[in-house]
């Protein structure tokens, strides 16, 4: 088997800084477009009374969603069975392409402050109402009282749990 060289051909040094200027020219093109097409994203929201969370995510444009349950939104779907979620926005979307990744962030609900756990014991230790005000005032758009109303349950959820903790040191 014979080697065909260039020259052979019929390919001058011309067409070879051409074809070598067309491979460039369209890799750059390529490296473009897939910079710029998103492949994936993902943002995730929680539910402003049960905690349930969902998860949004888009794969090459075909949205995938589920929802991811607990303990206390198990606990709270089985007392309130005509439930309907409230869900509140965890604060970023996480974007990816072929070559890059990205994240944006905006101002995320206050509820993301306040652990599952914080909120369980909460709704332990006031009445149905009063735990329908504090989650209104959360989720209001007056940002100084949501933020304050947050700061309130975990003093309140702290004061009880020091309260149990010294009950149960000095019987």
């Amino acid at each position: 088997m014979r080697l065909i060289g260039v020259a052979e051909l019929g390919v001058g040094p011309l067409e070879m800084h051409l074809s070598k200027k067309a491979i460039i020219i369209g890799s750059l093109a390529l490296l473009a477009v897939a910079s710029i097409v998103t492949t994936t994203s993902f943002t995730q929201y929680t539910c402003l009374q049960c905690r349930a969370t969902l998860f949004k995510r888009q794969i090459l444009s075909i949205p995938f969603e589920y929802i991811s349950k607990n303990q206390y939104s198990d606990l709270f779907q089985k007392d309130n069975p005509s439930h309907h979620h409230k869900w509140c926005w965890w604060g970023s979307v996480h974007s990816g392409s072929l070559i890059s990744y990205s994240m944006a962030c905006g101002r995320q609900h206050p509820i993301w402050r306040l652990p599952i756990s914080v909120q369980a014991e909460y709704s332990h230790l006031v009445s149905p109402t009063a735990l329908t005000r504090s989650l209104e005032i959360i989720d209001s758009k007056d940002q100084k009282a949501a933020d304050a109303e947050v700061d309130r349950v975990y003093e309140q959820v702290l004061d009880s749990q020091q309260a149990q903790q010294d009950a149960a040191a000095n019987p």
